[in-house]
């Protein structure tokens, strides 16, 4: 036993000189290896040029044509990063690429995904002024889809040179096989656009514009209604209608969709473009997809407005959604009933592996409740981006655990005598928060009452379980949730017993996508009898 009980401390030791390192895991608890900069810089030293040679060959590019690639620390996995391709764009405007990744703010997400050891291409774009932005369908008379004219340039273009870039450059490690896209309203136009129409690859030119336009994921957050579903009148002010042109005079932007052809509205409509032909129908019955939604369904006479489609299955609803509810959630609740039908394979596909995440309180009843999730708060709270997060890295990076492996998992992990979850402070071998709260970047100390030898902690979100405050455990029980006994679990911290009371440190990464969420706390105490027994599991909310 001395022998043992030796060889036992100094695994202890060991970890403990580690325990300021602590990886926190995507999916499961949260992205963020230590040393992670925030400001994080762009691994390149001035932003790189995207546009393809054909591009470059027919006149100077935009000032916006250009990207920053963000790295994970670290060597690069043997197949590659995989890699997140993203842009800022929205509105109708220019906008430049990312200049820095911070792990709170705007760009929180993409320093998240960073964390993860997903790489992040964060592409810039011209908009719709200065007589640029005008789209057109490929195979429009007027060739302009087609052109590589400085003129014709436009923010669909851009995103799919961006993904065509990354795919052929040869700068960075990627791993090709896990790209996915990732945007925003007007960018979550672009993502959708760019991998869920037609194969965008061309059968002829530079490497850049043969490569596909495929990719393994896209995360598209509140994309705008339809054209064809938008107010047709003066009153619709945005600067969408200056995707198109005025029938009447053709190559001059429109100020409303009223001078817009119907047969161009609906070409641009993302409906026809990901439901039309056999190539784009082929690739979305199996096309991962986490569709984030937020704002209110337009209803009209008390109930949801009709999501009826024709026989070419084309929405009927027109004229009808007005500013400001160009993210209207019908248009969500469409296109996800679309991809469902499509076929049964497609919706088992998806019931599989997509996500339709609503926000609660828009959230429609059945016989409409055909979304996967719900959430509290704003389309960009905690809650929101977590999923969208939660979901691009198990789709990137394949299903992380819970919990980590550990060399030292317990034995027997289930509970040897009735515990009382989070209730029982006061108990022998029972654990209690000490100090610290659930909040990005603080200190949890946890402490476990009268015990000796030495103890084990680990976490996990608890957001796949509750753990009321005086429920009891019986002997025998898992004590983990559900989710979280897919692997063994991590040793965060090991320590002796001091003054009847193990004390065990973690350190919390300054990671906004703490907020609003829950924590499951646990711990595992081997005594010098060589026994071991988990304690009460406690649930820590943020605050």
């Amino acid at each position: 036993m001395a022998q043992f009980e030796g060889q036992f401390m100094k695994s202890v030791r060991s970890l403990l000189k580690t325990a300021g390192t602590l990886a926190w895991l995507a999916g499961s608890v949260w992205a963020g290896p230590q040393g992670l900069a925030s400001p994080l810089p762009p691994a390149n030293a001035a932003p790189l040029g995207y546009c393809p040679p054909e591009r470059l060959a027919a006149g100077a590019p935009s000032t916006f044509h250009v990207l920053n690639v963000f790295l994970p620390p670290g060597p690069a996995p043997v197949a590659g990063w995989p890699v997140v391709v993203a842009t800022g764009y929205g509105g109708g405007a220019s906008v430049p690429p990312a200049a820095a990744l911070n792990s709170a703010g705007a760009s929180a997400p993409y320093w998240n995904l960073v964390a993860t050891g997903i790489a992040v291409v964060h592409f810039g774009t011209p908009g719709l002024a200065a007589g640029r932005g005008l789209w057109y369908p490929p195979g429009h008379p007027s060739g302009r889809y087609e052109s590589f004219r400085p003129a014709d340039d436009n923010p669909e273009k851009s995103a799919e040179w961006a993904l065509q870039w990354a795919k052929v450059q040869t700068l960075y490690p990627f791993d090709l096989t896990h790209v996915g896209l990732r945007g925003s309203s007007g960018g979550a136009v672009l993502a959708i656009r760019t991998a869920m129409g037609p194969e965008r690859a061309r059968a002829s030119g530079s490497a850049q514009l043969r490569a596909s336009t495929r990719v393994a994921a896209i995360l598209a957050i509140q994309p705008p209604t339809s054209a064809w579903a938008l107010e047709q009148g003066p009153e619709l002010t945005i600067p969408f209608p200056k995707h198109l042109e005025q029938a009447a005079r053709p190559g001059v932007a429109a100020t409303q969709l009223s001078q817009v052809a119907p047969e161009l509205q609906k070409d641009y409509s993302l409906i026809r473009e990901a439901f039309q032909s056999a190539a784009a129908l082929a690739n979305n019955a199996q096309q991962p997809l986490c569709l984030v939604y937020g704002d209110p369904v337009l209803h009209i006479g008390g109930a949801p407005a009709s999501f009826a489609l024709d026989a070419n299955g084309f929405p009927l609803l027109t004229d009808l959604i007005r500013q400001p509810l160009q993210h209207d959630s019908w248009f969500g609740y469409v296109f996800w009933r679309r991809l469902l039908d499509l076929s049964a394979s497609s919706a088992a596909f998806h019931a599989a592996n997509s996500v339709f995440a609503m926000r609660d309180v828009n959230a429609l009843s059945a016989p409409f409740n055909w979304h996967t999730q719900t959430y509290p708060g704003g389309v960009m709270g905690a809650r929101a981006t977590k999923i969208g997060h939660d979901w691009l890295v198990a789709r990137l990076k394949g299903q992380q655990p819970l919990i980590a492996a550990s060399t030292l998992a317990p034995a027997n992990p289930r509970s040897t005598t009735a515990l009382v979850y989070g209730c029982d402070a006061g108990r022998k071998g029972s654990l209690e928060l000490v100090r610290g709260a659930l909040r990005p970047g603080a200190t949890l100390v946890f402490g476990v009452q009268g015990t000796s030898g030495a103890a084990a902690l680990w976490l996990a979100r608890a957001s796949a379980a509750d753990y009321p405050c005086g429920t009891p455990s019986p002997a025998g029980e898992w004590l983990l949730e559900v989710d979280a006994r897919r692997t063994p679990p991590l040793v965060w911290a090991l320590a002796s017993a001091a003054r009847g009371r193990v004390e065990l440190e973690v350190r919390l990464p300054a990671d906004a996508a703490l907020l609003g969420d829950e924590l499951f706390a646990q711990a595992w105490v081997r005594g010098r009898d060589g026994r071991g027994a988990l304690t009460n599991g406690l649930v820590l909310r943020s605050q």
